[in-house]
């Protein structure tokens, strides 16, 4: 009997050792695996994060970024607004969305959407959407980015949000502070997809979908310059030229060397 519990606790305490054994591995073999992969993770949304190049340098691959989709989750909805006439401020609910449409090189484009509402009100409908196009650079490592805010309403003034991108609830976000002349909010952005719970009911205003709140909003286009040879484009551009068969058909060149030759019909006459 003694020699019977003898081999049961030699086996119990070997299994232990085992397990320990195994569990120090696991954590070993993640470790490294994090280290080397540290944004790797997907998320319930399917969207690939941001991976180390294959260089083996410290640069992060952000391609993953485009035609990706972001909200504001619940808890990163409150913000700040000052009344710049009654110098008063108060609490207000904002949600932002945005879709990026295009990466390529540290920068990207796309547009943005947000409703917001003074606290313990009722938020608004879609009638209360502000919208603008964004232009954006990132860090390699994602430590720092600038997002500029454009207005699609003409004279509007522009917002600026500064961050960095960073793990948030196991999801890469941005993580941003945004601001305008009266307004202050500081916001995690979430990648979200169709699969998402809140895609068709967004935290705070939840009659709004990712699609509804984003209609009829495209990203910028592209200008393309075009032009017959190097010389008459770099001619084209310039709005120094003298000549007319250089200068553009733009009412702004039209306009300009009517100017240029009236002055020379005067100074010509002062001549005579």
């Amino acid at each position: 009997t003694i020699v019977e519990l003898s081999y049961v606790m030699e086996l119990l305490i070997a299994t232990k050792r085992f397990v320990v054994l195994l569990i120090g591995i696991f954590i070993i073999i993640t470790g490294i695996y994090l280290i080397e992969n540290p944004f790797s993770k997907k998320d319930n949304n399917t969207i690939e994060l941001g991976r180390r190049s294959d260089s083996g340098t410290t640069k992060i691959d952000w391609n993953w970024l485009e035609n990706t989709y972001w909200y504001t989750p619940e808890e990163s909805l409150p913000c700040l607004r000052y009344n710049l006439t009654t110098e008063t401020y108060d609490w207000c609910l904002s949600q932002q969305v945005w879709y990026i449409s295009e990466y390529q090189s540290g920068y990207f484009i796309g547009v943005a959407a947000s409703i917001s509402w003074f606290a313990n009100t009722e938020a608004p409908g879609i009638q209360a959407r502000s919208a603008w196009n964004i232009i954006g650079s990132i860090l390699p490592e994602g430590d720092s980015i600038k997002v500029d805010l454009f207005s699609r309403i003409p004279g509007k003034s522009s917002t600026t949000a500064i961050g960095r991108l960073k793990i948030y609830k196991l999801q890469t976000s941005f993580e941003i502070h945004l601001n305008s002349p009266n307004l202050h909010h500081w916001l995690y952005l979430q990648p979200i997809s169709p699969s998402s719970k809140a895609w068709l009911n967004l935290p705070g205003i939840s009659s709004i979908s990712v699609p509804h709140i984003l209609q009829g909003l495209d990203p910028p286009a592209r200008q393309h310059l075009t032009s017959t040879t190097s010389t008459s484009s770099s001619s084209s551009l310039s709005p120094y030229s003298n000549s007319p068969t250089s200068s553009s058909s733009s009412p702004y060149h039209r306009r300009r060397y009517l100017r240029l030759d009236l002055d020379r019909r005067r100074q010509s006459s002062i001549k005579n």
